[in-house]
Parts: C-alpha cells; structure tokens; sequence
C-alpha cells in the first residue's frame, strides 16, 4: 500500500514538537497556505527543499534539531519574519 500524504491546502499553522522525527516529507511543502511552521525539539538533521513552496510562511521554529545546513529554497520566502534555528550544529 502506497503512502500518501492528505493534503490539507488551508492549513495555517502546524506544530510537530517534541517528538523524536529525524525527517519531514517533502510534500509539507503543498500546504501552501501555511503561515507557521513549528517543529522544534525533534531530531531534524535537514530541511525539505519544497519549503521554498511555503509562500506565505510568516515564522518557523526549527530550534533544538541536529540541522546543519538550510535549502536554498527558503530565501524564497519573502514574508517570513521569524525565524528560530538556536541550537542546531548549523554550518552554513
């Protein structure tokens, strides 16, 4: 049986904390109205690429992961205005 990923368009604010996930799907990024995103205190060691996707994304929490580099795509995101990332080995 082939996973799938409901996709819920309208979402605007989603919280996946504390838990122990190593990865995000990728498909995260259709939830185009999203407008904040937290994911802290997980064991996050990147990004997906299609946040770039993620328009209208006004904060994101990734504080407290082991993420070390950031997609480009997130200089996408011309309204985002807060931005979490304390406590990650991040290099770049």
């Amino acid at each position: 049986m082939k996973k799938q990923f409901i996709e819920y368009k309208e979402i605007k604010y989603f919280m996946i904390k504390n838990n122990e996930l190593e990865s995000l799907l990728d498909s995260l990024g259709k939830l185009v109205d999203l407008e904040i995103l937290d994911v802290l205190n997980n064991k996050l060691t990147t990004l997906p690429e299609s946040f770039g996707n993620l328009k209208y994304l006004v904060r994101l929490y990734v504080n407290d992961n082991k993420i070390s580099a950031l997609p480009e795509s997130l200089l996408k995101l011309e309204l985002i205005e807060d931005v979490n990332l304390s406590n990650n080995p991040i290099i770049e």
